[in-house]
């Protein structure tokens, strides 16, 4: 029947559109409702694409609100629940990782690390999971990060802030089996930071007891000379870099660390936010020039494998009361 419509329908010059249809044995009321049902398959084919863009977006943005870094939605679930999260369960350089000292190599090739020494403004803001510290969009002077292992220059962007739940636990990386009670992560997008989803200790939903706990703190950016930004970077080869810093418990506290633990108290629920003015990466570092360096992923999902992770070999001090 359907033949024989498209083909009357092509030789409408030959008679009625009527005439046509009853050669074809097809009443003229039954074609309108053919040809309504055509138009609602074609506004239904139009709607779909739009429909399921909306949906993709939202089942991203729940997923990006569900993951913990404990519990049935913790590391070793990412990439079993969301697909696009496979690496997390399937990758080879997944980070964090337990740094065994007696299999460090010495590269004499090695480079000092740099890093500008102008300060940034901000906003902290409380997702759920951690403290998040992203730099403001309008900065017109940034923060660069180059030497070191790195062959590129690396844009900071972001600071992370994980809590520890005792003064033994909290940082993602290990030295020797031993977790510092907080650890500092500064990462650029290049391919240099890692860490192993099996060492997370983070309390997932800050609270007024959490922000009196120890913390640890990762700092990204991403491959400027590469890259536009930090979500194209993350995907990428040399993509990432991550400065870690070893947070203890001390008398002498780091004053740029001050500055950012002191809002803690305006950031306790998730939603929460609040600005950071002039705040110097620099300074979050101790005065040393020794690190270790090695491939890995980014800490969170999706456990992109595009990170070089930068443990500097010193910590840095935060009281107890902080």
């Amino acid at each position: 029947m359907l033949n024989h419509v498209d083909s009357c329908d092509t030789h409408l010059a030959k008679g009625s559109p009527q005439t046509c249809l009853e050669r074809a044995g097809v009443s003229l009321a039954a074609s309108e409702k053919r040809e309504e049902r055509r138009h609602c398959h074609d506004y239904c084919l139009f709607c779909l694409p739009h429909f399921l863009q909306q949906r993709s977006f939202e089942v991203l943005s729940s997923w990006e609100e569900w993951w913990t870094y404990d519990g049935i939605s913790g590391p070793s679930f990412w990439g079993l629940i969301n697909p696009q999260w496979s690496m997390c369960n399937k990758g080879h350089r997944q980070s964090p990782i337990d740094v065994v000292p007696d299999k460090l190599l010495f590269d004499p090739y090695l480079r000092p690390l740099h890093i500008d020494k102008h300060k940034v403004s901000g906003t902290l803001h409380n997702t759920g999971q951690s403290l998040v510290f992203r730099v403001d969009k309008d900065t017109k002077q940034h923060v660069n990060i180059s030497g070191g292992p790195l062959a590129y220059r690396y844009q900071f962007e972001e600071i992370y802030i994980h809590y520890g739940t005792e003064n033994s636990r909290g940082s993602e990386h290990y030295i020797q089996g031993y977790s510092f009670p907080g650890e500092v992560g500064q990462s650029s997008d290049g391919n240099r930071m890692a860490r192993l989803t099996s060492h997370i200790n983070i309390v997932t939903y800050p609270t007024h007891t959490h922000t009196r706990t120890p913390i640890q703190i990762q700092i990204y950016g991403f491959n400027k000379e590469l890259y536009h930004n930090m979500s194209e970077a993350q995907h990428k080869s040399q993509g990432i870099v991550g400065l870690s810093l070893m947070v203890q418990i001390g008398e002498t506290p780091n004053p740029e660390l001050r500055i950012i633990t002191s809002t803690f108290n305006k950031v306790l629920y998730r939603g929460f936010s609040t600005p950071i003015r002039h705040i110097s990466v620099r300074s979050l570092l101790p005065n040393t020039d020794q690190y270790i360096t090695y491939e890995g992923s980014t800490t969170h999902p999706g456990c992109w494998e595009s990170t070089v992770w930068i443990l500097v070999n010193k910590p840095i001090y935060i009281t107890k009361q902080e």
